[in-house]
C-alpha cells in the first residue's frame, strides 16, 4: 500500500511539474493555457474515482477482518494490521477530496460543461460522504474504547484521551512534524507563486495574501495551544 501510494504521489507530482513547465516554456498569444488546466481537472478527475475504489475497497477489507479477525492474525499482529490500513484509509480520503475539489475548482473558474463540473461535483460529494464513513469504522475497529463520534466539537482532545500513551507519542510527534512541513511548504509556496506571476504575468496577489495569512494564523494558533497555562 505504501508504495502504491508512493507511486501515485510522485506521478501527480510529475503531473504537475511537466504542466508548469509547459506554460512557462510556450509563453505566447497562441498557447491554450485553459486548454492545460481542463486537462488537468480530467486527470485529476479520474485519479479522484480511481481513490474512491480503492476506498471502498479498503473499507469492506478492514470491515471482513475486523468482525473476525482470529480467522487471519493473532490480537499483536491485527493490531498492528488495524491501526495500519486505517491510517492507509485516511491517507486515500484525503487524496480524493482535495483531487476531486481541485477538478471542481477548475471547471467552475474555466467555465467549463455543466455535464463535466456535475460529474466533479459528484465525485467531491461521495469522496466527501465516504470520509465521513470511515470514522464510523473506526469505532468498530475499536470497540472497547469510547471514540467520538464524527462531527463531535471535541473530537481531537477525546480522541486523544481514548488512546493510549505510545499512541499518543505517535500522533503528536506525527502532528508536528506535519506542522513543520505545512509551514515550509506553504512558505515554498509563495515564493512559486511570486516566480509564476512574473514569468506568466498572470497576478497571484490574492494567493499569496491568502497563504501568507493561513501562515499566521496556523504559527499563533500553535502557539497559543503549547502555552504555559
Amino acid at each position: 500500500m505504501k508504495r502504491m501510494l508512493r507511486i501515485l504521489m510522485y506521478a501527480v507530482l510529475g503531473f504537475f511539474t511537466g504542466i508548469v513547465i509547459s506554460i512557462l516554456a510556450g509563453r505566447n498569444d497562441e498557447f491554450n493555457t485553459a486548454g492545460i488546466y481542463q486537462v488537468t481537472a480530467l486527470v485529476l478527475l479520474v485519479i479522484a474515482v480511481i481513490l474512491i475504489v480503492l476506498s471502498v475497497y479498503l473499507h469492506r477489507q478492514l470491515n471482513t477482518v475486523s468482525k473476525d479477525y482470529t480467522k487471519y492474525m493473532d490480537m499483536d499482529s491485527y493490531d498492528v494490521y488495524r491501526y495500519n490500513k486505517f491510517n492507509d484509509l485516511q491517507v486515500v480520503d484525503v487524496l480524493m477530496m482535495v483531487l476531486s475539489i481541485i477538478s471542481v475548482s477548475i471547471f467552475i473558474i474555466l467555465e467549463s460543461n455543466f455535464l463535466l463540473f456535475l460529474l466533479a461535483a459528484i465525485v467531491f460529494l461521495t469522496a466527501l460522504w465516504l470520509s465521513f464513513a470511515h470514522f464510523g469504522l473506526l469505532r468498530s475497529l475499536y470497540p472497547d474504547r469510547r471514540l467520538p463520534k464524527p462531527g463531535d466539537r471535541q473530537y481531537a482532545e477525546k480522541l486523544l484521551a481514548a488512546s493510549d500513551e505510545g499512541e499518543r507519542h505517535v500522533m503528536l510527534n506525527g502532528l508536528y512534524k506535519t506542522y513543520q512541513l505545512v509551514q515550509a511548504g506553504l512558505m515554498a509556496g509563495i515564493i512559486l507563486l511570486i516566480f509564476y506571476s512574473v514569468l506568466t504575468g498572470e497576478s497571484q496577489i490574492f494567493a499569496i495574501i491568502v497563504i501568507g495569512v493561513l501562515l499566521i494564523v496556523a504559527h499563533l494558533k500553535y502557539s497559543i495551544e503549547i502555552r504555559e497555562r
